[in-house]
């Protein structure tokens, strides 16, 4: 987030939107947190995982993986989840933050990948994808929206915040019923019926 505060503070933007693991206190910025997050495993329609019921990290470390570079801090939060599980980060197989190579290279049903739910809330009929029923330790994370204390912000703007808080008001609700939704209440019914 630091770059984007940066451009904040020099007017170059009119508002940030990104995930935060610790609240910004800064002075200068005001501050919403618009929903939490969380990672989800996902892989492409035609990858094996898909036909599992249950799936635990540690089965699939030594799969091929598709990962976010290491200076990112979605890798930090993917270390954290295999770490948490009991078992050791994958070496990516592929290192990218190109969404369309992404989705490129996840549509091949070859590689998994790690991201946040949201991409797969806002981009369900664009993303190539499956989430599986892996259930990650991690704790969700905010998404927060900054502006610039005291800037008066230009009705275009203004509109497009409250677009974008209208858009997430089913994430801040949880009421969004997405592949994870399924998968968890299959996770639930397989544990229900141990």
């Amino acid at each position: 987030m630091a770059p984007l505060q940066r451009e904040l503070h020099e007017r170059n933007i009119d508002l940030a939107i990104g995930s935060v693991r610790e609240p910004i206190a800064v002075e200068s910025l005001t501050s919403e947190v618009l929903f939490d997050d969380r990672l989800v495993v996902a892989a492409g329609a035609g990858n094996k995982w898909h036909r599992r019921k249950r799936i635990n990290l540690s089965d699939l470390s030594n799969e091929p993986w598709l990962l976010a570079h290491r200076d990112s801090l979605i890798f930090s939060m993917i270390t954290e989840a295999f770490r948490a599980s009991g078992a050791h980060t994958p070496n990516a197989t592929v290192s990218s933050n190109s969404g369309r190579l992404n989705n490129n290279l996840l549509a091949t049903g070859r590689f998994l990948t790690m991201f946040p739910e949201s991409m797969i809330r806002l981009g369900a009929k664009h993303m190539p994808c499956k989430v599986l029923p892996v259930r990650l330790p991690n704790p969700p994370v905010p998404v927060v929206l900054f502006t610039l204390k005291n800037r008066t912000l230009s009705p275009a703007v203004q509109l497009f915040i409250d677009c974008i808080r209208e858009v997430v008001k089913p994430f801040a609700k949880g009421r969004f019923v997405t592949p994870l939704n399924r998968a968890e209440k299959t996770l639930r019914r397989a544990r229900n019926s141990e």
